[in-house]
């Protein structure tokens, strides 16, 4: 008797401990913080409006999108 399985392997992340981390950070240490992140492939940090220069204080208003 064998057994077959496929799937798919992938770091687990925590969303929540993520916005935990960079809220409140200056956009620079945001991105320093995400690429030291060894599980990680490619990430794109963005801030709106456009002239903020950190992320927000609240990591409730911290949107995570993983694709």
């Amino acid at each position: 008797m064998g057994v077959t399985a496929s799937g798919v392997v992938t770091a687990k992340f925590n969303e929540d401990e993520f916005k935990q981390a960079v809220s409140g950070k200056r956009i620079q240490d945001a991105r320093a913080y995400v690429a030291g992140l060894p599980e990680l492939v490619s990430a794109n940090l963005s801030l709106w409006p456009f002239w903020l220069g950190s992320a927000p204080e609240n990591p409730g208003r911290v949107k995570v999108v993983v694709e």
